[in-house]
């Protein structure tokens, strides 16, 4: 898939109570976006497929695609340690676990791209390496899944692809 082809990317985690969306920032390589222009919501982990797929949507929505030297994380990071933790701290808060270890015991994540032809849901595996403690799943390997829908897709059925990813999710 080229940059030039997105047009939105958002990774997905799913805290048992809770769903949540955000935005990543796109410049080279990809990264959350932890800044006041990027995108972060949870939902409550009930809520219907539709109300998910709005949520996804609304997030991918708010991707911003810069150069490199635009990256805020690009140059020294820019506090994004801080924002990470920060960002850590409030699914902690929402989902009421006291540790990192316990949230990721529960935790599960995919992640969601939008071209301008298509959407592709991917799953992913736990790693603690990376920031949000999850890699992706090389599409090499048996594990790897992946849900590819029509641009045209409906709210209903975006939620229930991340569902699905996010059920996929290796451990």
């Amino acid at each position: 898939m080229l940059l030039r082809d997105m047009t939105g990317s958002v990774v997905i985690h799913s805290y048992q109570t809770h769903l949540r969306v955000t935005s990543k920032i796109v410049a080279v390589l990809e990264s959350l976006d932890l800044e006041p222009e990027g995108f972060d919501a949870f939902l409550d982990g009930a809520a219907s497929d539709a109300e998910f797929g709005t949520l996804i949507r609304q997030g991918l929505d708010r991707t911003r695609v810069m150069a490199f030297e635009d990256d805020p994380y690009g140059k020294k990071g820019h506090g994004y340690g801080r924002k990470l933790t920060a960002w850590h701290n409030r699914a902690m808060k929402a989902t009421g676990k006291s540790r990192m270890t316990e949230l990721h015991k529960v935790t599960q994540a995919c992640s969601c791209v939008r071209t301008r032809h298509f959407f592709l849901f991917v799953n992913t595996r736990k790693a603690f390496n990376w920031s949000d403690g999850f890699s992706p799943v090389p599409d090499t390997k048996p594990d790897y899944r992946e849900f590819l829908l029509d641009l045209d897709a409906d709210d209903r059925t975006l939620g229930e692809s991340a569902r699905a990813a996010l059920d996929a999710t290796v451990r």
